[in-house]
């Protein structure tokens, strides 16, 4: 009987959904391509606004996201405005913007 249930679990394992984690970079950069595409049908480039560094401690990469970097070309400002640019910090799956 015991094989049967190690046959049946590694069967039925597999077929067990798997949830994708959201990536808070990946959601930062298509909500500013959104926001151009949405501005007279602009030509979103993120140019090298993501830089990757430990700011944890804790031995793994983290991201920043210069919102400086971006460009749109129907908008010269639309990412930053009087008050500057954004910078955001993704530390897993969170996100600080400043």
């Amino acid at each position: 009987m015991t094989r049967f249930h190690s046959l049946l679990v590694f069967i039925l394992v597999p077929a067990l959904p798997v949830t994708a984690q959201a990536d808070p970079v990946a959601d930062i950069l298509s909500e500013a391509e959104a926001d151009c595409a949405g501005f007279e049908n602009g030509r979103f480039d993120a140019g090298n606004a993501v830089t990757e560094a430990d700011l944890d401690g804790d031995g793994m990469n983290d991201r920043l996201v210069d919102t400086a970097s971006f460009t749109c070309t129907s908008a010269a400002s639309l990412y930053c405005g009087s008050g500057g640019c954004s910078l955001i910090a993704v530390v897993g799956s969170e996100s600080w913007d400043f």
